[in-house]
């Protein structure tokens, strides 16, 4: 039987899943406070938003990063729904590969962001098809 890992809010047990934990990473040559801030950034960018996109860079606060989200010109619901789970994976992907990095390697920070992450929970090298 499998376990199932139960979460929501932030500061609730399992938190640091949400969306809206405030956890630094990078992620294409950008630093993100969270990974709210990583899909709303790349919603925005989906639809060409750049000035939105520039307003969700400039705050850490997950409730104005999702209103500006919501406020993406050129929003087309059917072009979201069809690329945002991937751009979700790659965010969550490049989250936890940084933090992942940072716990061990030598940078002194990286205690501040360790998570309760099981290195085995990281997918491993693809073997490669020929």
């Amino acid at each position: 039987m499998r376990k199932i890992i139960c979460f929501h809010n932030p500061d609730e047990k399992n938190g640091y899943l949400s969306n809206w934990y405030l956890s630094p990473f990078e992620a294409g040559g950008k630093r993100f406070s969270s990974m709210e801030q990583y899909m709303m950034y790349e919603k925005a960018c989906v639809f060409r938003d750049m000035e939105i996109a520039e307003q969700i860079m400039a705050t850490d606060q997950v409730g104005k990063i999702k209103s500006l989200g919501r406020m993406a010109r050129n929003y087309e619901e059917s072009v979201w729904n069809g690329i945002r789970q991937l751009r979700v994976y790659e965010g969550l992907l490049a989250k936890f590969l940084f933090l992942f990095r940072l716990s061990v390697g030598s940078c002194p920070a990286a205690s501040r962001f360790r998570h309760p992450v099981s290195h085995k929970m990281l997918p491993g090298p693809r073997p490669h098809s020929k």
